[in-house]
């Protein structure tokens, strides 16, 4: 696993490259309030050129996780509302 923490522009003109190139999955979703009392972020996962990507944009910025495609993780949330990341 890999991740991108970087300033919001190169986060980004990442997440532009994985929208252009990629396949969102629209059933992914996490709970992370369920592990992380209080904590409630917005999250996408796309596929791409054999990786998977997981978009999150919290209360401190973007993040961009990425790791071999392989397994699908099994994701369900109740805390996601409103997406303010990019859309198909």
């Amino acid at each position: 696993m890999s991740t991108l923490i970087q300033p919001e522009q190169d986060v980004g003109r990442m997440l532009e490259w994985i929208v252009v190139n990629g396949v969102r999955d629209l059933k992914a979703e996490m709970d992370f309030e369920a592990s992380l009392l209080g904590y409630c972020a917005e999250m996408q996962i796309w596929s791409a050129q054999g990786f998977q990507f997981m978009a999150v944009k919290d209360f401190a910025g973007y993040y961009i996780y990425a790791w071999p495609k392989g397994s699908r993780a099994a994701v369900d949330s109740g805390c996601v509302a409103q997406s303010s990341l990019p859309r198909e």
